[in-house]
């Protein structure tokens, strides 16, 4: 492995899934400039593609890593043009406007946080289990999609209505089924939460908070924090991990 900047650059042997790019106080501006950003980031997207991605999925790929790094706001056409190597008028060919990409991004990132509850908790009937596994696979999807999950949370006032409001809409039906699952298990005796919704809201947020810090060279691998934001999300329910299994070493 070698080092552009603060991007790592896979040699020969190196499997592209292991590159990760990050700034040294987590902005992009931090590296000297558009252009010095945009050549590292155009490096990013072509090693983690391996040159297979469709322009429109490369253009998103770039948009979601300079959203990240530097914010919407601060983010230009142009600089995401530079990092897939067209101009602006042409990048007019795949998309609308950096806004609908932006929308893009919102509403790929909420389908995918819901369909991967759902699958999550149809593994099991018993419903202490079902809100262990929502709570594990909504850590997974904030490692696994960490700059898109970073994204989907801090940027929605970014967001121009009408879509504003149907993105929270959505946001708001997902938080209804962690809700829904918790009073189950309250009127099953399963769990204590005197407040649902709330006991919602915070094992969300909780887990999160994954996005802003988790590092995958980091102190922590995925499968520890796996296990142990799952267990903590059953805590704060009071309600019995079956799963656990007590060891001393």
């Amino acid at each position: 492995m070698r080092r552009i900047g603060t991007l790592r650059i896979p040699t020969a042997g190196t499997q592209a899934s292991k590159v990760h790019w990050r700034g040294s106080s987590g902005a992009v501006g931090n590296f000297g400039g558009s252009e010095v950003v945009s050549t590292c980031v155009s490096y990013y997207v072509r090693i983690i593609s391996g040159g297979a991605l469709s322009r429109p999925l490369e253009i998103r790929t770039a948009a979601i890593k300079l959203f990240y790094q530097r914010g919407y706001n601060a983010t230009s056409l142009k600089e995401i043009g530079d990092v897939v190597q067209l101009r602006a008028p042409s990048l007019y060919n795949h998309i609308d406007s950096k806004q609908k990409l932006l929308q893009e991004i919102m509403f790929d990132g909420i389908d995918a946080l819901t369909k991967d509850f759902d699958a999550a908790v149809a593994e099991s009937d018993d419903v202490v289990e079902q809100i262990r596994l929502g709570a594990e696979a909504l850590v997974r999807h904030n490692i696994r999609r960490q700059q898109q999950a970073y994204v989907n949370t801090y940027e929605i006032p970014s967001l121009e209505e009408p879509a504003r409001t149907e993105l929270i809409q959505q946001r708001r039906a997902y938080i209804d089924r962690w809700a829904a699952l918790i009073t189950r298990a309250v009127t099953e005796g399963a769990a204590f939460a005197p407040e649902p919704m709330l006991a919602a809201f915070n094992i969300i947020d909780m887990i999160a908070g994954l996005a802003r810090w988790y590092r995958p060279d980091g102190r922590w691998s995925e499968d520890f924090l796996v296990t142990h934001y799952g267990r903590l999300a059953l805590a704060i329910l009071n309600a019995r991990d079956k799963s656990a299994a007590v060891t001393r070493g």
